[in-house]
């Protein structure tokens, strides 16, 4: 059993998340609440077994019913089953769960001497605020496929808002994520922020001669992401830039950058990341995030952000000091930040600076009280 020591006795815990298939924002969040309390198991709908090996290969992981269905590889007919899996756990047996949810954990049944902490990442996008862009994003926009859609949205909407009333206490993380909260469930939340390694992402002391600068962005290559405006801006700015990440756009946003000094890394590890922001000239991202560990990385390394003035991201740059922060995402905005960036006068070790307060040590100890206190 997980264990705390607190001022009465220990407490027994579990840590509940949403799927460990790949190793993302959440599941980084996932990783310190396992390290903050190595003992605890963690119960999640489906896990990937080379995730599990790599990023948790100690924890006593509990998979749902799903984890051996075929339904595990039919994505899309997977998400009615969703609510209902994570029901099937039993927590009677612990005194405090602390379940990651971006969409179901918080769902889970507790009894009422089992305290239930959600650290939100954000209420399920796809069923609330998102629910358009995802349906395009699928390719769900025939009459008929919408109506199933909004038929299966409609009941999934009806039980997340049901299930939000099962949590104790909420934690969001940032202030777009609590108003979020409010908005769709009624219900107050602390604010934690995400943790980040602010001492792995830390610069060099001596730095090489860049040959020629760039700009810098870590996305999945989605759609909805608006790389398609990133490759396009630093165009029209000779500006080269750096795309780190994979996804269902890939091939199509090659097509669009041939000849325009664009370099795609595809996945890499926290070590070539690091080395690619060593040398970069800015972050830059032009979409609406929870919260974004990526830009605070950069930031942790001295380099300034260019980001949509828009969710998370809004929290941690400051506008003229730490980086550039533009109103809409279109193009001749995106050219403009590039522009005045060029004006912003701060050093690399205040840009650092103001990364600090994101640090994993002040996310355990953030955590820790809470749960002492809950």
């Amino acid at each position: 059993m997980g264990q705390i020591m607190s001022s009465s006795t220990p407490k027994r815990i579990a840590i509940v998340h949403d799927f460990i298939r790949v190793f993302g924002g959440a599941e980084r969040v996932l990783k310190e609440l396992h390290q903050l309390y190595p003992t605890a198991p963690i119960f999640t709908l489906l896990a990937d077994p080379q995730t599990l090996k790599k990023h948790f290969p100690k924890a006593t992981v509990h998979t749902s019913s799903l984890q051996h269905s075929w339904l595990r590889h039919r994505q899309q007919f997977i998400l009615p089953f969703l609510a209902s899996a994570i029901e099937e756990f039993n927590f009677s047996n612990f005194d405090c769960v602390i379940s990651s949810s971006g969409a179901f954990s918080h769902g889970i049944i507790t009894g009422p001497s089992t305290q239930h902490i959600c650290y939100c990442h954000s209420p399920m996008r796809y069923a609330w605020d998102w629910h358009a862009e995802y349906l395009l994003e699928h390719g769900i926009t025939s009459a008929g496929a919408l109506a199933a859609a909004s038929m299966v949205m409609n009941q999934i909407r009806t039980w997340d808002y049901t299930a939000s009333k099962r949590v104790d206490l909420w934690i969001a993380n940032s202030e777009t994520v609590a108003t979020r909260i409010q908005k769709f469930y009624g219900q107050p939340s602390k604010i934690i922020y995400p943790p980040v390694d602010t001492d792995f992402f830390s610069p060099a002391e001596s730095l090489p001669i860049r040959a020629q600068p760039y700009a810098i962005t870590v996305s999945r290559l989605s759609r909805y992401k608006r790389i398609d405006l990133i490759i396009e801006a630093c165009a029209k700015q000779q500006l080269p830039l750096v795309i780190v990440g994979d996804g269902n756009d890939a091939d199509y946003l090659r097509r669009l950058a041939q000849g325009k000094n664009v370099e795609f890394t595809g996945p890499i590890d926290d070590k070539q990341l690091r080395n690619y922001l060593q040398h970069a000239q800015c972050y830059l991202t032009a979409v609406e995030e929870d919260f974004g560990i990526a830009p605070v990385e950069a930031l942790s390394m001295g380099i300034p952000v260019v980001a949509l003035k828009a969710g998370g991201v809004g929290e941690t740059v400051e506008n003229g000091r730490t980086g550039i922060l533009f109103d809409t995402p279109e193009l001749e905005d995106i050219c403009s930040a590039l522009q005045r960036l060029k004006l912003l006068q701060t050093s690399s070790k205040a840009i650092r600076s103001s990364a600090l307060r994101f640090s994993k040590q002040e996310f355990h100890s953030q955590i820790s009280q809470t749960v002492d206190h809950a």
